[in-house]
């Protein structure tokens, strides 16, 4: 099929006109209704107690919160020396009693 035959099938489907009343039923369901029954008034309330805030604003007070409790513990300070083994023990690590690898 080439550029004409597609341009000819379009042009051979019907399209339907727009209809007339289009912005007023635009307008129509924008509109909030006029009675709120009492019970879907206390549902409006409850469940707007417990709306969850953006993701963006939740990470960045989950993140000041972690910086300042990081602030305020102490860190324990290990010596260097205790973390250190030398080259003979690391040696023994890795050989039997007879010096072959593992």
């Amino acid at each position: 099929m080439n550029d004409k035959d597609l341009d000819n099938l379009l042009n051979e489907q019907h399209v339907p006109p727009a209809a007339s009343n289009l912005p007023a039923r635009i307008i129509d369901a924008a509109k909030l209704p006029e009675r709120v029954s009492l019970i879907d008034r206390i549902k409006g309330k409850l469940y707007g107690a417990f709306l969850l805030p953006k993701p963006a604003y939740a990470l960045a007070v989950f993140v000041l919160i972690g910086l300042i409790v990081y602030g305020v513990t102490e860190v324990p300070t290990r010596s260097v020396d205790a973390d250190l083994i030398d080259a003979e023990e690391l040696w023994g690590y890795l050989t039997d009693d007879n010096g072959n690898w593992l």
